[in-house]
């Protein structure tokens, strides 16, 4: 593989992981907020 090649995938890769570390960062505050109203109620 050129090396070109592999920093291309490793652009996709990186951005990959900060779209799955946003969904999964959002699934988490969301599931924290409905903890947090079962826990007010």
């Amino acid at each position: 593989m050129s090396p070109h090649y592999i920093s291309v995938i490793d652009k996709y890769f990186s951005q990959f992981d900060v779209c799955r570390l946003a969904e999964l960062k959002r699934k988490i505050r969301h599931h924290n907020d409905a903890n947090n109203l079962n826990s007010a109620l």
